[in-house]
């Protein structure tokens, strides 16, 4: 539910591993995005909850460039939405999250910027990565 995916966003940071650990799950889900046909999965909603909480440099992360954006949508997704390439994806995240988690620091998020969830829940901080 919306509900429970803005209270993971909540818990910031603390969320990260647990998120990682669920992002080659691809149990489906009831959410859908305009960037897929069919529902998102676990892994896909975890990946969201990820973006939401934190900055993660894709191309850093992946090595792979991901730069066209069509019809409002990341050509990443068509990388991700693949669940072939879910289980590399999470190794990937895992091997990055574990070098680098010291390495991302809170950032306010101005009230100007803030959506109404974020104010609901009391969202303030996204963690940027510094290096």
């Amino acid at each position: 539910s919306a509900y429970l995916y803005l209270r993971i966003i909540a818990n910031r940071y603390k969320s990260s591993p647990l998120l990682i650990e669920k992002l080659n799950d691809t149990n489906s889900t009831n959410i859908k995005s305009p960037c897929k046909t069919t529902r998102l999965n676990v892994a896909e909603v975890s990946y969201a909850a990820l973006d939401e909480i934190s900055s993660l440099p894709i191309f850093l992360i992946t090595r792979i460039q991901f730069d066209v954006i069509h019809n409002e949508c990341w050509n990443f997704y068509d990388y991700f939405y693949n669940n072939k390439n879910k289980k590399e994806f999470q190794r990937m995240v895992r091997d990055w999250y574990s070098k680098e988690k010291n390495n991302y620091k809170p950032k306010t998020i101005s009230k100007k910027k803030q959506t109404d969830c974020q104010r609901k829940y009391k969202i303030t901080k996204y963690w940027d990565w510094k290096r």
